[in-house]
């Protein structure tokens, strides 16, 4: 993979998070965030969100309302599934990061440059300031 001239600045990391979480289904986790502090994103990065006065007719609509119900739901990774962005993003990675299995698997070896693979990032992640939080 080549890495464009014009991006070769904004290169970003990737941090590996780690959890623990005894109490639920799957107990050990471990995500890839990009590190966002070293994207230059040139476009809108904010989240849509709604105005207070039309939550608040939302919310009066339902307790006014009788035998009324409610739901909402927690999206907070809807964006991790969504289609390509329209700029990729590109990140370094240490080989050293990988398991050897996962190296000779997919010959990584070969990839690498000076001990870091670079990995383009053309979907939502966490980290991306232009993915909603």
């Amino acid at each position: 993979m080549v890495v464009p001239q014009d991006r070769l600045k904004c290169i970003t990391y990737i941090k590996l998070v780690v959890a623990d979480r005894p109490f639920k289904e799957e107990t050990k986790r471990v995500r890839a965030t990009a590190g966002g502090d070293r994207i230059n994103y040139p476009d809108d990065v904010s989240s849509k969100t709604v105005e207070l006065p039309t939550s608040k007719l939302l919310f009066n609509s339902v307790v006014s309302t009788p035998s009324a119900r409610f739901l909402t739901a927690d999206i907070k990774d809807f964006f991790l599934s969504t289609s390509k962005m329209e700029r990729a993003e590109f990140a370094r990675v240490p080989l050293s990061t990988f398991p050897q299995c996962i190296i000779d698997q997919y010959n990584l070896a070969s990839l690498a440059r000076k001990g870091f693979v670079y990995i383009q990032i053309d979907g939502g992640m966490y980290g991306l300031p232009q993915a909603p939080s």
